[in-house]
């Protein structure tokens, strides 16, 4: 071989190398914002994350991966058995079917502001209202009673069915809100006595969808129930149709039954002037589990499901707010980003104490940390001879009960409410999963801790000490 070429022969694997080394790689694609701006969600992903999360900010699960495990995989089995007996389509996104003469665009009552739809025969808007002697456009309710209908041929006593009622797909996912529609979004309110606003809210408060609530959304949520008459014999709810919304019984007495495929009846229970039901319409668009039938004349108290949506997710925007603003004002934060401080925000429970009230104990176990709203709270730590020494007084804008959990120990102090304090609670696995940028900080703050602690506990023993002297001098 030619000595000149065979300099130039080189090794595969040297080759293979050399290029591995010069040859750029290929830059990863990154979606700017501007590119962000451009891209379309479908609106079939906006529901479904938006359904989601409010299941979520109802449950306050701990484990958030198992929740959303379980949560899709029922959604997953509910689709599956409604389109088994025909009562869902493969491509269900909206509420009415093509042929159903309906338009999807929302029209709002101008007089109580819910959802008005458009006859599917004449395709105008009724204007008069049954139950009202004044001209305005008409809600669902005036709809059953105006609308063309058509006579149901299944149990005596039923209600007729309107158009809309006919051509309804059911669905698990519900209306899709973005965050500008909840923040202008105003909810409808309803007079009531303070007796009526007293009761409804005894009834309501233990409901499991109610029991996260703050107490302003509470008062909106009582707010917008309306009072609705219902006659003997009336189905309020109808087994298998879907349904918008949840009754509270004021008056009368009513009775929940369900069919078997049989054709039997099955009586589940009976409501004699009190009790509610319809609760999961509020959350999801789903057919009614049963019947409810008015066995008397009586009075239903009535939410719909848009104003319980609308209110939770503008209370969760309206929470998100204000947690960000407290997070803003610790110093030891301005380590995250505004991604992660939105996370945390995200994460808080609201907490309120009285003064004297123990918020944690030296010795127990360490299960997340504080952050002051509003209030002052004392730190102290019992000695070795079982005295209590004062070792901070924190206020507005602070923190604490992070130290057991960086050193993964039992609480090494109790701190007591010195007046009502209202705190932000972070639990350990949201404190671990979020706060890493923010532990080196907080490290050197657990070593300034300890030793104040220490330069405290030898002043109270020189105290005392100086005490004993002086007692046995005397």
């Amino acid at each position: 071989m030619h000595p000149k070429r065979q300099s130039q022969q080189l090794d595969p694997n040297q080759t293979k190398r050399s290029r591995d080394v010069h040859v750029r790689p290929r830059p990863l694609r990154v979606f700017t914002r501007s590119r962000m701006g451009s891209i379309k969600i479908p609106r079939s992903l906006r529901t479904v994350i938006l359904d989601f999360t409010m299941a979520f900010l109802m449950e306050s699960p701990k484990d958030v991966l198992k929740f959303g495990y379980d949560y899709f995989k029922a959604i997953r089995q509910r689709k599956k058995m409604l389109k088994k007996n025909g009562r869902i389509f493969e491509d269900d996104n909206s509420d009415v079917s093509a042929d159903s003469g309906a338009i999807k665009k929302k029209i709002y009552c101008q007089k109580c502001g819910m959802e008005v739809f458009k006859c599917a025969r004449c395709k105008n808007i009724h204007k008069v209202c049954s139950g009202c002697t004044k001209k305005h456009k008409m809600t669902p309710m005036c709809a059953m009673a105006q609308a063309p209908i058509r006579k149901s041929t299944t149990d005596e006593g039923d209600a007729p069915m309107t158009p809309h009622r006919q051509t309804r797909r059911y669905c698990v996912y519900s209306e899709g809100l973005n965050e500008k529609e909840a923040k202008e979004w105003r909810p409808p309110v309803y007079e009531k006595s303070e007796e009526q606003t007293r009761k409804l809210l005894s009834l309501i408060t233990d409901k499991t969808l109610f029991k996260q609530l703050e107490p302003d959304e509470m008062e909106t949520i009582v707010n917008a129930m309306f009072l609705r008459d219902v006659v003997a014999n009336e189905v309020v709810m109808k087994q298998g149709r879907g349904g918008d919304f949840f009754f509270v019984v004021d008056s009368g007495d009513y009775r929940a039954y369900i069919k078997t495929e049989e054709g039997d009846v099955k009586i589940l229970t009976n409501y004699e002037g009190h009790g509610s039901f319809g609760e999961l319409a509020l959350m999801y668009n789903v057919p009614r589990y049963c019947s409810v039938k008015a066995l008397t004349d009586g009075k239903l108290w009535t939410l719909d499901r848009d104003t319980f949506r609308k209110t939770v997710i503008q209370g969760a925007m309206r929470k998100r707010e204000y947690h960000m603003n407290l997070l803003k004002s610790v110093p030891m934060l301005r380590a995250l980003n505004e991604f992660e401080m939105m996370n945390v925000a995200d994460s808080l429970d609201v907490h309120h104490y009285t003064t004297g009230d123990k918020i944690i104990e030296q010795g127990d176990d360490a299960d997340g940390m504080f952050f002051i709203d509003v209030g002052k709270v004392v730190i102290s730590y019992m000695d070795e001879y079982g005295l209590d020494v004062v070792l901070d007084t924190l206020e507005n804008g602070a923190y604490f009960g992070e130290l057991a959990l960086i050193e993964k120990q039992k609480r090494a102090a109790t701190v007591t409410a010195a007046s009502d304090v209202t705190v932000a609670f972070l639990q350990r696995d949201a404190f671990e999963r979020l706060l890493g940028p923010c532990k080196a900080l907080m490290s050197r703050k657990v070593e300034d801790y300890n030793a104040k602690r220490e330069e405290m506990v030898r002043k109270a023993n020189e105290e005392r000490r100086k005490t004993e002297i002086e007692y046995r001098g005397d």
